[in-house]
């Protein structure tokens, strides 16, 4: 692996390959066993040579067996300074001569440089290299035992001194073990002003805890009697989207560094109910990432205090935003966050040549929260609709490979106005206590007319996904690709779902033929659109670069199949939904033997996307980095369990089958407790504290569980419905 600071991107210590061929080699523990002559000995990486890995709780231990010599090797992070820990621990070490060496190549910045434009230094016992050009934050490393020795020559460290290069190119500590059991540690870390090398020194030499935060994971807890099933959404997927998703913003296949407008926006919304500071904060963040204009930034790197950042054309960035907002001030009740104020962006925008701009970040001016919402819902409204009356693409819109679908001005999405439908319906309650009835009214009109759009999109059986810019319909029956694509479905069941509380007989069918033509039951995959781009006469964009059944041309982009499976339970599919959402979870089904030879990545880890390819169906692409984990738990938490949470309490509308019989969802908040078992009965209603309190069911989905401080007992018992 490679350690950053702050920025995995701009911010490397160690280097990174981003090569998915090749480890990263800029930190190794090398065990070196001498033979019968000095000069005569083996070198092992004890990484590499790992008999057993395992990934825990914000660290991770090798262990392995060499020359019947055992080791333990173990890697952790300090949980509030910049410090990564490397434990050794050896076994059974008898009369031969062996030495554990810790050497470390530099990077110090976003890209590795010359040799001669490192400085390495000894100071106070430990080492510690500058770059000639980074002046911000420099690598330390540091030795648990007083009798290691350095050095900064690879080709000594390599030949064991018997060869120097006279170059100084990597850190190393080097130490002897003698005919014992023993245990030593390394440490690495970013030095900075504000976190200085006698500091570093000073905490590597004192004990620390390194439990991690897992809050977000213990809050709330389900149990049914699939065992990995519950391990992946209690604590797999949550421990993902925090860890690599917001803190590392990073994953073994993507190091990306940047915040993403809409991404983490999205991510933080799984954490609303465990650590709502987590969304409040991204919500701020987001909103000072705001042109005065009302765009938004695509992405941006923060590092040091300086920002920089790619302004674009892409329509949907800054409508999640609002999408966030409400939903935080719905579950929440915290309003006053609408009249906190965050800055403003300002630079020219883009002109017409332009497609998107990376630029340095510069602020101006300020807006509460509130105002940079609205500003952005009016921006999308007032960049036009199509000949369809419906919202213009622009740049793309959620699927960034349809960036050339609307390119020339002309091109519409169905998606996109389905999306601002919601948020316009959704919004319309806050700014009506924000600016009274009559901005209540626009938001509604809003609404209306886009709800109307989408509905005109329907034809031959299913929702379009939109027009090209030469007027042509993509997504429609007979079209020679993306005939179908799953996010217009999906998205006019939710619109239908939040504006009407049902969902129409259309929209079901829709839904139908989408499960239908993209769900493969032999291999799990839930493909995004079908057939493919390939060869055809239309331009839609990037992802028309992809192979056909790769990424998001017909592959499975796991965060649409999980609102796939959020929509089939909304409709009332719910042995279809739960099916979806049970072969898109890598934990799950890796329990079946096939599934393992196919995946060829960590099961662990919901992966971004899953490949459709004739020749490589089922095989998984980029793992870790994706949304798709917090949209999961959601959809467990939100859909199938029916958990809804409002500001003083919750209501429970479950969509489950019979396997979920005797499920429990375990809830911590606010100090209060409560423990709803699920039970498939003949009867149906709600025991509150053993006292029956609600029979009918459409009451049960509005009885309110109020947080009251105190610990409950719930049967939530469900009828069995007869097929």
């Amino acid at each position: 692996g490679f350690s950053f600071f702050e920025n995995s991107v701009l911010g490397k210590l160690t280097p990174h390959t981003a090569d998915n061929m090749y480890e990263d080699t800029g930190e190794c523990i090398i065990l070196r066993i001498y033979k019968n002559s000095e000069n005569d000995y083996e070198d092992f990486d004890l990484a590499a040579c790992a008999e057993e890995v395992g990934f825990f709780e914000g660290r991770a231990e090798y262990i392995g067996n060499i020359s019947n010599l055992k080791y333990r090797l173990r890697t952790e992070l300090f949980p509030s300074e910049p410090i990564k820990k490397y434990s050794i621990g050896l076994d059974n070490i008898t009369e031969q001569r062996i030495k554990i060496i810790f050497k470390v190549k530099p990077c110090l910045g976003d890209r590795s440089l010359r040799e001669s434009e490192y400085i390495y230094e000894e100071s106070k016992g430990a080492l510690l290299v500058s770059s000639v050009f980074e002046k911000r934050f420099s690598l330390g490393i540091f030795s648990s035992c007083d009798k290691t020795a350095y050095c900064f020559d690879s080709a000594a460290v390599i030949s064991d001194g018997q060869v120097f290069s006279g170059l100084e190119d990597a850190a190393s500590f080097s130490y002897a073990f003698e005919n014992k059991s023993e245990k030593l540690s390394f440490y690495l870390a970013a030095v900075t002003d504000d976190f200085t090398l006698d500091e570093f020194l000073k905490k590597a030499a004192s004990e620390q805890d390194f439990s991690p935060d897992l809050s977000v994971c213990e809050k709330i807890n389900i149990r049914t009697k699939e065992a990995v099933f519950d391990l992946s959404v209690n604590y797999l997927f949550p421990y993902q989207t925090l860890n690599s998703r917001l803190l590392a913003r990073a994953g073994f296949y993507q190091v990306g560094g940047a915040y993403g407008y809409r991404d983490q926006l999205q991510d933080t919304l799984a954490f609303i109910e465990t650590k709502p500071a987590l969304c409040r904060e991204q919500i701020k963040r987001c909103a000072a990432h705001q042109y005065a204009e009302g765009d938004v930034t695509h992405w941006w790197h923060s590092f040091f205090g300086k920002e920089t950042g790619l302004r674009s054309r892409y329509s949907d960035d800054l409508l999640w935003l609002a999408y966030a907002l409400t939903e935080y001030i719905e579950k929440t009740g915290d309003e006053v966050l609408l009249f906190e104020t965050e800055p403003y962006l300002v630079s020219p925008p883009l002109n017409e040549r332009e497609k998107e701009r990376y630029e340095e970040l510069t602020f101006a001016g300020t807006g509460t929260v509130y105002e940079h919402a609205e500003k952005a819902i009016k921006l999308a409204l007032e960049r036009g609709f199509g000949e369809h009356g419906l919202l213009k693409m622009g740049g793309g819109d959620w699927n960034d490979g349809m960036n050339s679908v609307g390119s020339g001005g002309k091109g519409e999405s169905v998606w996109l106005t389905e999306f601002c439908a919601i948020i316009c319906f959704k919004f319309s309650k806050i700014a009506e206590k924000i600016k009274g009835a009559e901005e209540k009214r626009f938001f509604d009109e809003s609404a209306k007319k886009l709800y109307s759009a989408v509905k005109n999109a329907f034809a031959g059986g299913w929702y379009l996904r939109g027009y090209y810019d030469n007027g042509k319909p993509l997504g429609k029956a007979g079209n020679e690709e993306c005939e179908i694509d799953s996010l217009s479905q999906s998205f006019a069941v939710f619109m239908e779902y939040i504006m009407d509380g049902k969902v129409s007989e259309s929209s079901k069918n829709a839904l139908a033929e989408a499960f239908f033509r993209l769900y493969d039951k032999e291999s799990g995959v839930m493909k995004l659109l079908s057939p493919p781009f390939d060869g055809g006469e239309e331009r839609p964009g990037y992802i028309k670069g992809y192979l056909p059944g790769i990424r998001e041309n017909g592959g499975q982009y796991t965060h649409a199949a999980v609102w796939m499976a959020m929509a089939l339970l909304y409709s009332g599919k719910t042995d279809e939904g739960i099916l979806v959402l049970k072969s898109t979870n890598p934990a799950l089904m890796s329990l079946k033997n096939e599934f393992s030879d196919r995946y060829m990545i960590e099961p662990y880890a919901l992966a971004g996307d899953v490949y459709s390819h004739p020749e490589c169906v089922g095989r998984g692409g980029w793992s870790f980095y994706t949304g798709s984990a917090a949209w999961y738990k959601k959809a467990v938490l939100e859909c199938v369990f029916g958990f809804i949470q409002k500001p003083n309490g919750f209501f429970l509308d479950p969509h489950m089958n019979a396997e979920f019989d005797g499920a429990v969802l375990t809830l911590s908040i606010r100090e209060a407790t409560y423990s709803v078992k699920y039970i498939f009965s003949d009867n149906e209603g709600i025991v509150l504290d053993g006292k029956i309190v609600e029979t009918d069911n459409i009451r049960m989905k509005k009885f309110f569980f109020e947080f009251d401080k105190n610990d409950h007992t719930i049967d939530y018992c469900i009828k069995i419905r007869e097929e």
